[in-house]
């Protein structure tokens, strides 16, 4: 199989579903894919478009999607059947860089234009998008927007980074002296005020939103206040809460004081504590209450108080009776 690199130019670019060629490209399978014509070719004619052929990304999990009339370069590649069949598919990898842009790459044969049309050498010279009476334009597709404004990433040697097309980007690099790591990530650069266009540092305190991984060098932050009352409150205030206020009084007369238990002497085996008293020596009907509402009886001949409820008949039964 013979890769056959090559550079085409994107015509169109499949990014959602129900597309003009979203059956005959497998649907889902059609998300990323790009229809291509040759370099050397004219400008296809519209009903030239769907005949045109495709290729899917060279490699999906770090993929940049083109724009159409961006020029990349496309490989043969096994498909998905290539063990039975031997079909081959094509695969692109990212744009080409010709302007350096961050922004965009394209670079279309003509430019649309409601009035007059303009040679590829008059778009490579004047690397704009529109003339100033705003009456032609680059096709970069169907969503697609222009941002003159951005600018690509200042780098060191030895960089890493990432950079997106609206001025968001990720970098790898190193302080000052280029022995400790630092991680950039910002998100939308600083206001250009008609600047030339050149290569921008990041800039904590203008660009829209940051984070900093820094070591070895002091990051000097504008801070929005150094007054905390600028959260609405003061940090350092100490807040004087009034304590609660107890007043003593004394303790009302109709309050019975504590009764104090305690745990009684001789308790009765276990196995006698669920039996019916009444069928019990009188010996072993001894229970024990501290209640003052209750009637007690003290034996004579003992030291242990007897004690009674009121549903117990005692006729018949003498008190000092000795209990063995």
């Amino acid at each position: 199989m013979q890769t056959n690199l090559r550079v085409v130019r994107v015509e169109e670019v499949f990014v959602k579903a129900n597309h003009s060629r979203w059956i005959e490209l497998g649907q889902w399978d059609s998300i990323g894919m790009v229809s291509y014509s040759e370099l050397n070719q004219p400008t296809p004619l519209p009903n030239q478009i769907k005949s045109l052929k495709v290729a899917k990304p060279i490699n999906y999990n770090f993929s940049q999607t083109p724009t159409v009339n961006e020029l990349i370069y496309i490989v043969n590649a096994p498909s998905p059947t290539y063990l039975t069949n031997s079909i081959i598919d094509a695969c692109y990898f990212p744009p080409i860089g010709i302007h350096n842009s961050p922004n965009h790459n394209a670079s279309p044969i003509t430019l649309i234009d409601k009035s007059n049309k303009l040679t590829n050498e008059e778009v490579e010279g004047g690397g704009v998008n529109k003339s100033q009476n705003g009456d032609y334009y680059i096709n970069f597709g169907e969503n697609f927007k222009e941002v003159d404004k951005i600018r690509p990433l200042a780098i060191e040697e030895g960089d890493v980074s990432v950079e997106g097309r609206y001025g968001n980007s990720i970098k790898f690099g190193s302080n000052s002296e280029f022995t400790n790591p630092n991680i950039i990530f910002r998100n939308g650069q600083r206001e250009l005020n008609n600047e030339d266009y050149k290569n921008i540092k990041e800039d904590i305190n203008n660009d829209n939103s940051s984070i900093y991984m820094y070591e070895g060098d002091p990051l000097e932050i504008n801070v929005a206040s150094l007054n905390d009352a600028s959260y609405l409150t003061d940090i350092y205030e100490i807040l004087k809460e009034e304590e609660p206020t107890i007043i003593n009084e004394d303790m009302p007369e109709n309050i019975k004081d504590d009764i104090v238990m305690s745990t009684p002497t001789n308790i009765p085996a276990p196995e006698l504590q669920d039996l019916d008293l009444q069928n019990l020596p009188l010996k072993d009907r001894v229970t024990y209450d501290i209640s003052e509402t209750e009637q007690e009886v003290t034996v004579k001949d003992g030291s242990i108080p007897l004690v009674f409820n009121d549903n117990y008949d005692l006729s018949g039964i003498n008190i000092n009776q000795e209990l063995g």
